[in-house]
């Protein structure tokens, strides 16, 4: 599936995933839970 994405592993998706959000995806998921914002927006990652 990441592949799809255009990730080539694992390993390229938490690099990409820290850079932009500034933590790695498991750290997102212990704060977060995983879970969406219920309105559907997304609310990071840089503005333009």
């Amino acid at each position: 599936m990441a592949q799809r994405w255009g990730f080539t592993d694992a390993a390229h998706f938490s690099r990409i995933f820290r850079a932009w959000y500034g933590i790695s995806p498991s750290q997102w998921r212990d704060t977060r839970g995983g879970t969406e914002p219920s309105d559907g927006q997304d609310t990071h990652g840089p503005v333009s």
